[in-house]
């Protein structure tokens, strides 16, 4: 019986590892749709001219992102996919996770990528990192102010179909 038990617990381990691993897939598929229709909007109808006109654009540079003031960080898929969608040769490390606090002047991600991707991809990037970490700093002062008997859902600043 135990050895049954034993069984049924790992299949049920391995079972909950796939839904979880179709979940992520399912989350990333999103991500992607949603960062590509973005940067679509950002770069009609010509582009990013500025990087038109740099003449070291195949250059590999390295880039950081850094925290301007204290806050939770949020979005860093998004702001990963940005970058991936415009240059498959990105590296983006994150140096700290999402729902993590950081102090201003904190490293929040270090990119290594062509000039072209990085001065393309920016603004898409950071526009998803700064709103979603804007929401969740300040959905986190609203929780510390709260009892521990109410459930914050969303806020009025939530963006329609980026709501969790």
């Amino acid at each position: 019986m135990k050895k049954w038990l034993k069984q049924q617990d790992n299949l049920y381990k391995e079972w909950l590892k796939l839904v979880v691993r179709s979940v992520q897939k399912l989350n990333q598929l999103y991500i992607k749709s949603v960062v590509k229709k973005a940067l679509e909007e950002d770069l009609r109808p010509r582009g990013d001219i500025t990087t038109k006109i740099i003449i070291s654009k195949n250059k590999i540079i390295k880039a950081r992102i850094i925290a301007k003031q204290d806050g939770v960080i949020a979005g860093l898929e998004f702001c990963k996919a940005a970058f991936k969608i415009i240059g498959r040769e990105t590296v983006f490390i994150k140096k700290v996770a999402d729902g993590k606090k950081i102090k201003k002047n904190k490293v929040i991600a270090e990119i290594k990528a062509k000039t072209k991707t990085i001065l393309t991809a920016e603004r898409t990037a950071l526009n998803f990192l700064n709103h979603a970490s804007g929401i969740a700093t300040i959905t986190n002062q609203f929780v510390k102010k709260i009892s521990k008997k109410t459930k914050i859902c969303c806020t009025r600043k939530t963006t329609p179909n980026l709501r969790t």
